[in-house]
């Protein structure tokens, strides 16, 4: 298992960034990279988190509650990433874009 394997391994030198050192991680060389991302990228204080949940709210409308939970979620913790700068505002855009064939 992943999270084993991580912690049977010694302690990483003083790292400055974790955000940073994480993100220049890739899912291949390291499996646990999405879930250190989302917990650090949990936001401090309860402004934040009451934030989220009014964000996620308004995610989920009524005309878009059979969304399904990984759908909000990836749309939640993507949204907190493109906020924090860790998903460039641009090439969010060009991916969707690209992905929609109607535009």
């Amino acid at each position: 298992d992943a999270l084993a394997e991580y912690l049977a391994t010694p302690n990483l030198p003083h790292v400055n960034n974790p955000i940073v050192y994480w993100t220049s991680q890739t899912l291949e060389k390291n499996p646990l990279t999405a879930m250190a991302l989302d917990f650090l990228s949990a936001p401090a204080a309860s402004t934040n988190v009451e934030r989220a949940f009014s964000s996620g709210g308004r995610l989920v409308s009524k005309l878009r509650h059979s969304l399904g939970d990984e759908t909000v979620q990836a749309a939640c913790v993507l949204g907190s990433w493109s906020d924090n700068g860790l998903v460039p505002r641009d090439k969010l855009i060009e991916n969707i874009r690209n992905k929609n064939p109607s535009k």
